[in-house]
C-alpha cells in the first residue's frame, strides 16, 4: 500500500502544481490584456494631443512643429487626391 500512498501524494502535489500554474497563467494573461487596453487608450489620448496641436499650429512656420505640420498636409493633399480618382473610377 505503500506504493500507492506514494503515488497518490505525488499525483497530488503534480495537480497541485498544474492548477497553480494554469492559475498563474491566466492571471498573466489578464494583467497582459489590461496593460494593452490601457496602452491603447494612451495611444488614442497621444493622437489626440497631436490633432490638438496640429490643428493650432498648422498655418505657423515658426511653429516647433511645423516640418511635422506641413508633412501632414501634404499627406492630406494625397489622400484628397487618390479619393477624387476612386470615385472617377467608380464612375466608370
Amino acid at each position: 500500500m505503500t506504493f500507492f500512498d506514494d503515488l497518490g501524494r505525488k499525483l497530488g502535489v503534480v495537480a497541485e502544481t498544474t492548477m497553480t500554474k494554469a492559475k498563474e497563467l491566466t492571471d498573466i494573461t489578464k494583467l497582459n490584456m489590461q496593460i494593452s487596453s490601457e496602452e491603447r487608450k494612451m495611444e488614442k489620448l497621444y493622437s489626440e494631443i497631436g490633432k490638438l496641436v496640429f490643428d493650432k499650429e498648422k498655418d505657423l512656420p515658426q511653429s516647433f512643429v511645423a516640418e511635422q505640420c506641413s508633412k501632414i498636409v501634404e499627406v492630406q493633399k494625397s489622400i484628397k487626391e487618390l479619393n477624387k480618382k476612386l470615385e472617377e473610377v467608380k464612375d466608370q
